[in-house]
């Protein structure tokens, strides 16, 4: 694997639970195999070719298109319901738009489930930590969403939003080396 496209992986297998805990279809009705059976398939860069794999299993499809250091992965259960993770330098996020990156940022990974109106969104940007919390802050009352929870736990900072439906928004916010990694979900968030 190249280190962009191992950039562009979770760092730890807490981020990947993370939205796994956030959405049970993802553990469930997917198989949390599966999605992360596809991790490693669009994270093996191909030296800059273009590349289209399809793997069947018994629960559905996995579909991974591949451009030079970016791949997309699209799980297909047998019932349509879908889960996409995209790696690599030029990911385009998706999503709600009070979930997309801080401005002048660079996304590392993006998982979204479609069905489900969830994802997982991994970027990196030069901006303060207490900067992003307020961008995202402002940016989920401004759509109707109501602060949660906001918290401090040494360098890395913590916000939470939910609606009176049950959608939740959280993002993490952690510096090292002069930037700041950031780590949004959400769930039950159409958009």
């Amino acid at each position: 694997l190249s280190s962009e496209a191992v950039r562009g992986l979770p760092r730890s297998s807490s981020e990947a639970k993370v939205l796994a805990e956030r959405s049970p279809f993802m553990i469930r009705r997917l198989g949390l195999a599966a999605v992360l059976l596809a991790l490693p398939l669009a994270a093996c860069g191909n030296g800059g070719t273009e590349e289209d794999r399809t793997l069947h299993t018994p629960d559905g499809t996995i579909h991974t298109q591949t451009e030079g250091e970016n791949s997309t992965s699209t799980y297909r259960d047998n019932d349509g319901r879908e889960v996409v993770v995209a790696t690599g330098p030029d990911v385009a996020a998706s999503g709600p738009a009070y979930t997309r990156p801080y401005p002048n940022s660079r996304v590392l990974s993006s998982v979204t489930s479609p069905t489900d109106n969830a994802g997982l969104l991994t970027f990196q940007t030069e901006a303060e930590p207490g900067t992003v919390i307020a961008y995202y802050r402002q940016r989920a009352e401004e759509s109707g969403l109501t602060a949660r929870a906001e918290m401090t736990m040494g360098d890395t900072q913590q916000f939470g939003a939910d609606t009176a439906a049950g959608g939740e928004l959280n993002v993490v916010v952690t510096p090292q080396d002069g930037q700041s990694t950031v780590t949004v979900t959400w769930e039950g968030l159409p958009g």
